[in-house]
């Protein structure tokens, strides 16, 4: 039994992923649920495309040269939106956000959460207090357990619930 974790640009893949069957390799996309944490998606036209830090450094595979030096990230392109695809994520979700979160995080994470509620596939959704974007992930393997103890859970209760299904 697979529960992926992504975190941020990890989630956004992650997201994308379930959203389109087509790259999956059976008859499911092979992992029984998965933690979204902080995560910028591509919902367009639900949500604008993350705008590029000012000063940031280029993306991976950006030389500084050719059409891809500037501009919008490609992973964003409307043509790409993972929207329409939600209605193929059915396994159980848990969304986590920061408190001290990037605004474009949470409004995706909010928009995901009402378009899968809306489709009968609520997420669990828990904002993780006194943390920023990065201390989420930093938090594991310490003695703060405020973020690792409610993913803990939700992965120890899906996955007893799945084992449970399967052998009645």
């Amino acid at each position: 039994k697979i529960v992926f974790l992504g975190h941020a640009y990890g989630s956004t893949q992650l997201m994308s992923y379930l959203a389109h069957p087509q790259y999956w390799c059976c008859s499911g996309p092979g992992i029984v649920a998965a933690t979204v944490i902080s995560a910028p998606l591509n919902l367009q036209p639900a949500t604008a495309p993350p705008a590029p830090a000012r000063g940031a450094a280029p993306a991976a595979g950006v030389t500084g040269r050719g059409p891809r030096a500037s501009g919008p990230n490609p992973l964003f392109d409307a043509q790409h939106s993972d929207l329409s695809g939600l209605k193929n994520v059915t396994i159980p979700i848990f969304l986590g956000a920061a408190q001290f979160e990037g605004a474009q995080q949470k409004q995706s994470e909010q928009v995901l959460q009402q378009r899968l509620c809306a489709m009968g596939h609520c997420p669990t959704f828990k904002e993780f207090n006194d943390h920023n974007h990065l201390s989420v992930m930093f938090s594991f393997n310490t003695p703060d357990a405020s973020v690792s103890g409610p993913i803990l859970k939700w992965i120890r209760m899906v996955t007893h619930t799945q084992s449970n299904a399967a052998s009645n």
